[in-house]
């Protein structure tokens, strides 16, 4: 019997740890979305405002939220002892498993059709969205595609030919200043291409966001081993508190 209570507290005690993790992961989370809000990721204004809403900063806020209440119930579900909390608590988590799962497999079936649409939708910015020369630029989609050019060494989204359709110089062959070899004033208005980048920032964008895959991988599998491991917790402490109200319900 004491055997029993030792394993007992010991899951609870698990159980708790994991939930403190849980919570706090959620926390971050929280915390990281309203910083990314704040402060854009430096590719985040060159997609269209149709895409922004399910950009990664929402995802994450929502998760971060999701991972947050979870844990909350969770905690107080084992302090006061209610099965029902407890046995919701593992339907919620399995829930947010069960996504992540089909994320990760859509993310890994589908890259050439997600690959498409970012293409797509960073070509739309190009062609109705990017301002006129001289006007103001109130969502600074001017000054990122200028930053990340610069950085990246690229010159449109699959080439330089991108910016022929360009919303601020209809029909007119140039490309922004920051596309050239040798940046210098107008030089994006030359008739000679050789002296712009050849390549796209399409490629180089998700070149950099590979580069993050492995953190980004062994992250999802610490948050899958805590998530597994609460499911596990709950389920045994929800029997044992089921058997306890049997044999407390035997005695009257």
């Amino acid at each position: 019997m004491g055997g029993r209570c030792s394993l007992t507290g010991c899951v609870k005690l698990t159980f708790t740890v994991f939930n403190a993790l849980f919570w706090l992961l959620g926390c971050a989370l929280i915390g990281m979305g309203v910083w990314l809000h704040i402060n854009k990721g430096p590719y985040v204004d060159v997609l269209a405002p149709g895409f922004n809403w399910l950009s990664a900063t929402a995802l994450i806020l929502t998760t971060g939220i999701l991972c947050v209440l979870i844990g909350f119930m969770g905690c107080y579900g084992i302090l006061i002892e209610n099965r029902c909390m407890l046995i919701t608590y593992f339907l919620f988590v399995l829930f947010v498993f069960a996504l992540e799962v089909i994320a990760a497999l859509i993310g890994v079936c589908y890259q050439d059709e997600l690959k498409i649409l970012m293409k797509d939708e960073l070509q739309y910015g190009i062609r109705a969205v990017y301002p006129i020369p001289g006007v103001d630029d109130p969502s600074g989609l001017r000054a990122t595609w200028d930053g990340m050019q610069s950085a990246l060494q690229c010159c449109g989204v699959t080439n330089y030919t991108d910016w022929f359709t360009c919303n601020g110089w209809k029909k007119q062959n140039w490309v922004p200043d920051t596309c050239c070899l040798d940046i210098s004033k107008n030089c994006g208005k030359s008739k000679d291409p050789n002296k712009w980048q050849s390549k796209g920032c399409l490629e180089e964008i998700l070149y950099v966001m590979q580069q993050q895959y492995y953190v980004l991988g062994v992250v999802a599998i610490v948050f899958a081993v805590i998530q597994i491991m609460c499911m596990v917790a709950s389920l045994v402490l929800y029997s044992h508190l089921k058997k306890q109200l049997k044999r407390v319900t035997r005695r009257k």
